[in-house]
């Protein structure tokens, strides 16, 4: 089972938390992972393994000893071998994770200088190189006397080592160019970039290096910055500016990894594009899709066309760089914050079943409401779109796109909930009744998630419809007369009274009839465009609309499926409320039997004091 312990990915933000998990094994996931979770204010999600077939995550850590201070920020493989992870934490402390063992094995505290780690490396077989926000940058070594540090400026956002140079360490951040150093020789840095110049309004641009990386057999460095710039350095020519620089969005960029080959870069947004770039052109190569939220990491394969990425979509995914559409997606419940993806050419072949199976239709659950959410926030933009009157303002385009992919994405989720309702049914015999009710609970609760949104779905394809209808009478009245009155024939404009009686003289100006009938006729062109265009928009939105009446009827059968459950959840809690209140009853029958042998005990008790005085005072 060599396949397994191939992915790593951590975060350090704070979202809903999943439930404890047992400790797994080597054998059993094809990923494992960390982040963070909701308790009090905020608390640290247990690192989960994550298995990409399964498309389930378990984790490796009690829930119940959760702190701010344990969010993973930065961390690295600790050995070539890839067999332990290095993780670094908001409060200072790095931990070494063992994926044989799948347990922590060793925690060191590496105090010093202000902010989370922004960076984090191995050096030789046991010194360890830790960078913070404030700029330092420390090497941990056994012998604290031999410790080394060094300020690399404030503001840093990302360290990074350079794999064929182990003591070469680059720098970069905010108001904090690209700096290369090497660590046997600290005092100043081998390389040190210049800023491009002043932009045409002769003003300074600023520095922001969000990531960078070292390209593989050579000197130079591909960076990444928070004004969607991607620049290439080579401290090998004399130049310290930028050898090649082009832009991507309008977003600042957030990570970048080097693609297979070293001759594209992968780069990630704070809006969630994920775009291959050429670094011998600079030009744009593909855009991938499938990213709803800010991208965080971003790792490449190293020999194949495969990249992982993550982010605040609290979805793992990965790439082929062929295809735009992600191969695969788990669902984690969290936002993410980085990963680790490991060198291994077979972790992607089929693991071993896992005890957890059992737990498939919850996991499939999640994801579909996760599929909803998202198609929510798609809705959304397209009620914003569509509800635009504007005759200038109408994009039309966009909102066809949209319109189509919503369609597509609602499509899915009825066959995802209708497949869950398969699997719900199959294991019906197998699980207990509470496990059975809890499943049919969650298949109503999509179902009515979906129908939700299918109805605001139509209502917006509603008023896109009037929208077309409004903005077409106005195009109508406001626009000329039907070009197809006017007189333009030869004949009528050789037949006229007025042209015959005036004859052209010489010095008079003429007008070329010819070519105003032309422009006519373009005018009519463009006109009938239009309308096919506005035709075939109305007849895609009556499409849907129809498809949406097919969907509305395949929820009202399950809902009518479900009807007999409904009816004897009722039937059990009437019954229960009649339980209930007879227990009540003769709770109380028992209070008021109690309370009338105490009174009958007092009595006893004062009829014995009454003969006891009698006795001692009047016999005594």
């Amino acid at each position: 089972m060599n396949q397994l312990w191939n992915l790593v990915r951590l975060k350090a933000d704070v979202e809903d938390s999943d439930s404890d998990a047992p400790l797994g094994n080597r054998r059993r996931f094809s990923a494992v992972a960390g982040g963070a979770g909701q308790q009090q204010p905020s608390a640290t999600l247990p690192p989960p393994g994550v298995n990409l077939q399964r498309k389930q995550a378990t984790n490796y850590t009690s829930a119940g000893s959760l702190s701010r201070a344990q969010g993973i920020c930065a961390l690295c493989w600790g050995d070539a071998a890839e067999s332990e992870v290095l993780v670094g934490c908001l409060d200072g402390a790095v931990k070494r994770f063992s994926t044989e063992k799948g347990k922590f094995t060793e925690t060191r505290l590496c105090p010093g200088g202000q902010g989370p780690f922004c960076g984090l490396a191995v050096h030789g077989s046991s010194a360890l190189i830790t960078c913070v926000e404030s700029g330092l940058l420390k090497v941990w070594c056994e012998d604290d006397a031999e410790n080394l540090e060094l300020q690399a400026g404030a503001g840093l956002c990302r360290m990074r080592q350079d794999p064929a140079r182990p003591q070469r360490v680059a720098t970069g951040g905010r108001d904090n160019g690209l700096k290369v150093w090497d660590l046997q020789r600290p005092g100043e840095p081998l390389f040190r970039a210049k800023n491009v110049r002043n932009d045409w309004l002769n003003l300074h641009v600023p520095i922001w290096d969000r990531d960078l990386q070292f390209l593989p057999g050579s000197d130079k460095i591909v960076t990444c910055t928070g004004h969607h710039q991607v620049r290439l350095y080579d401290p090998s020519s004399p130049q310290r500016r930028p050898v090649l620089e082009t832009t991507f969005g309008e977003h600042p960029l957030t990570a970048l990894s080097l693609a297979p080959g070293a001759d594209s870069v992968v780069v990630g947004s704070a809006r969630g594009d994920l775009a291959v770039i050429d670094l011998r052109q600079g030009r744009l190569l593909r855009c991938l899709k499938g990213i709803a939220g800010g991208v965080r990491g971003l790792q490449c394969h190293p020999s194949r066309p495969l990249v992982a990425s993550c982010g605040l979509d609290r979805f793992l995914r990965i790439h082929c760089l062929g295809d735009q559409r992600p191969r695969h997606k788990v669902y984690l419940k969290s936002r993410l914050n980085c990963l680790l993806l490991s060198s291994r050419q077979d972790w992607e072949a089929p693991a071993a079943p896992s005890p957890a199976a059992d737990r498939d239709g919850d996991e499939d659950g999640d994801e579909d409401a996760a599929d909803a959410d998202a198609d929510f926030a798609k809705l959304e933009k397209l009620t914003i779109l569509a509800k635009r009157k504007s005759l200038f303002d109408d994009k039309a385009v966009e909102i066809e796109e949209l319109t189509y992919i919503i369609k597509q994405d609602i499509n899915s989720l009825n066959k995802q909930i209708a497949q869950l309702q398969d699997v719900v049914r199959a294991k019906g015999s197998q699980s207990g009744r509470h496990v059975q009710t809890h499943s049919n609970t969650v298949v109503v609760s999509l179902q009515s998630k979906l129908a939700s949104m299918s109805n605001d779905f139509k209502s917006v394809l509603e008023v896109r419809t009037e929208n077309l209808k409004q903005q077409r009478s106005r195009r109508e009245h406001f626009s000329r007369a039907p070009v197809s009155a006017l007189p333009l024939a030869a004949g009528n404009l050789g037949g006229s009274a007025v042209l015959q009686d005036e004859a052209p003289r010489a010095g008079d100006i003429a007008i070329d009839m010819d070519a105003r009938t032309s422009q006519q006729l373009q005018l009519i062109n463009e006109q009938d465009s239009y309308i096919q265009s506005r035709a075939d928009t109305m007849q895609n939105i009556e499409s849907t609309i129809v498809e949406l009446g097919s969907i509305f009827q395949q929820l009202a059968h399950m809902v009518k499926e479900q009807e007999e459950t409904i009816q004897r959840i009722d039937a059990s809690v009437e019954d229960t409320q009649l339980n209930v209140e007879a227990a009540h009853g003769e709770i109380l029958k028992y209070f008021q039997s109690v309370t009338s042998n105490r009174w009958l005990m007092v009595k006893i008790f004062l009829i014995l004091i009454v003969f006891f005085i009698i006795f001692v005072v009047f016999l005594a």
